[in-house]
């Protein structure tokens, strides 16, 4: 009896540790955003943002980098304030950087759908799409 306990203890561990919740987008990828308030983006333009499972957020706004935290229940996130380094941008690419930036201080909520991850406002609107770079 004990051996048969032994082997479902074993089995039961095994299966748990293969069926561990995803981290979605939070594993550490780079994701592309594609459009950016239902405006599209500049082309060869990359505006990044890269999550990782203990909370942080970094990534490229098209013109400076910046990072902070990102605080997550289920679909709900919510970014602390970003740190930004401050290059000089042409006006475009720093309309569309604002334009980011101010996207991911409103997101609420995140959503995969397929290849797209995508991130909404307190109201559900769409903000940003993004695919995995």
């Amino acid at each position: 009896m004990k051996f048969v306990v032994i082997a479902l203890a074993a089995f039961l561990a095994t299966a748990c540790s293969i069926m561990e919740p995803t981290l979605g987008p939070f594993n550490g990828e780079t994701w592309l955003a594609e459009d950016i308030g239902g405006a599209g983006v500049i082309d060869d333009l990359q505006t990044t943002v890269t999550l990782t499972k203990d909370g942080g957020v970094s990534g490229y706004s098209g013109c400076n980098r910046f990072s902070g935290k990102a605080i997550r229940d289920g679909a709900k996130i919510r970014f602390s304030p970003l740190a930004s380094t401050r290059r000089a941008c042409a006006p475009a690419v720093n309309d569309q950087e604002q334009k980011f930036l101010a996207a991911l201080q409103n997101t609420r909520s995140y959503r995969l759908d397929g290849a797209f991850l995508l991130f909404f406002d307190g109201a559900g609107a769409p903000l940003v799409r993004f695919t995995e770079l």
